[in-house]
């Protein structure tokens, strides 16, 4: 940050912070370009994925590569108004902006200005901004710069509202519109999950049917254990199995990528809906997806997995991000739902081994999870904090849970049948 001249106070762009996240993007174009690369065995399916990730990480890599090198501040302000990266030199006057709010989410921190639509028309836009459909907001990402964002965030306010003051003395001032009520919870349901999840795997092991290989359960485990099989649905009533192969996973790879997913999706999603709507989405999508696997996959066959749930909570991640002002959270947190699908499908790897995705269970699940966020969305009043229902969300959860926890009895019928007790 340099010293203040005059009116005018200047914010450099926090180049460790870029610069940590570009050899990040580099780190991860190399690891998947080296697989393509070296790995012949690799199915099709697979070298394209990682190809997608090569290019992906790549632009990634370029585009905040840029700033390390960019001359230019990150933020100027002054009396007059203030000049983003974003916009082609254009000042932005405070009397044009008709909101400010401040978003923080998680490691997120960004002031979200809502600008006067015929001023917005008229600034030039700069980088891929050009190409992003035009809007009348703006953002500044305070994380991003280099300088305390309490500070710089209060000194904005205090310029925009004296410009407003006085704007308003001569009967000009633009009034905002309502702004909805925003409000974080800490993401503990998801933790729990996890260690739920890494408590049944544990089991899978130590209460094996016949023997494990490289820290897998047989398939006849996860049969015994609650797997989703049609024959055993169809014709034996075993309906509870719906609800208990979510918590089952095939493998160490299967259940380390699935936890990666629901950590990225369910501490975002949670932080916005809370724990209960947070629990309600994932069992409705969990069963969606077991339900259209049911329907979709031959009778036969043994399908495990949290993937449904997990999945249903990104469609809905996406769905109420929507509840965050335009600007660079709502960006951020819809981006993480639609990249996280990346690693989602990284199980592919596994193909060759007799394991394969079970597509009807994730589509299942990110139709469920999607309608049910926007059901939510649709029905939050926008001055209310918490999302409607609670009560309602946690009986949807608390149910799917106890029937999940009551299938023990005829797992444990069906383990004493096999061994003759």
């Amino acid at each position: 940050m340099t010293a203040p001249e005059g009116d005018v106070r200047e914010y450099a762009i926090d180049r460790g912070r870029a610069l940590r996240f570009a050899g990040f993007a580099i780190l991860m174009a190399t690891l998947c370009g080296l697989d393509v690369v070296v790995v012949k065995t690799l199915a099709q399916s697979t070298r394209a994925v990682l190809a997608f990730g090569v290019v992906f990480f790549g632009l990634v890599a370029v585009l905040i590569g840029r700033s390390l090198f960019s001359r230019s501040p990150g933020l100027v302000i002054s009396d007059s108004g203030l000049r983003l990266p974003r916009f082609a030199n254009e000042a932005i006057a405070w009397t044009s902006i008709v909101a400010m709010n401040r978003v923080k989410f998680g490691r997120s921190d960004a002031l979200v200005l809502k600008l006067d639509p015929a001023v917005a028309a008229t600034l030039t836009r700069r980088g891929l901004a050009r190409i992003v459909p035009r809007s009348a907001n703006a953002s500044v990402v305070l994380t991003r710069l280099r300088g305390p964002p309490d500070a710089i965030a209060a000194e904005c306010e205090a310029r925009w509202r004296s410009a407003h003051a006085a704007s308003a003395a001569q009967g000009r001032i633009i009034r905002p519109p309502p702004d909805a009520v925003i409000q974080t919870h800490r993401p503990w349901l998801t933790y729990a999950l996890l260690a739920l999840l890494a408590i049944v795997f544990a089991c899978e092991l130590s209460f094996a049917v016949g023997a494990s290989h490289a820290g897998s359960p047989s398939v006849l485990t996860l049969a015994y254990m609650g797997g989703n099989i049609g024959n055993r649905i169809w014709h034996n009533g075993e309906w509870w199995r719906l609800f208990t192969a979510a918590f089952l996973h095939a493998g160490p790879a299967h259940i380390a990528l699935n936890g990666v997913v629901l950590w990225m999706a369910g501490t975002a999603l949670e932080r916005l809906v809370g724990w209960r709507w947070l629990g309600a989405i994932f069992a409705v999508s969990a069963l969606a997806g077991s339900v259209a696997s049911l329907l979709a996959d031959p009778p036969a066959i043994v399908s495990v997995g949290a993937s449904g749930g997990i999945i249903g909570l990104l469609g809905a991640l996406f769905v109420i991000a929507y509840r965050l002002p335009p600007g660079a959270a709502r960006s951020r947190l819809q981006m993480r739902a639609a990249l996280t699908v990346a690693p989602a499908l990284l199980p592919i790897v596994l193909a060759d081994k007799g394991v394969t995705i079970d597509y009807a269970a994730h589509g299942g699940g990110v139709f469920a999870g999607t309608l049910l966020a926007l059901i939510l969305l649709k029905n939050w009043p926008s001055g209310q904090a918490r999302p409607p229902l609670e009560f309602v969300a946690a009986a949807v959860g608390g149910c799917y849970l106890a029937i999940a926890a009551a299938a023990l009895v005829p797992i444990l019928q069906l383990r004493a049948g096999l061994h003759g007790g």
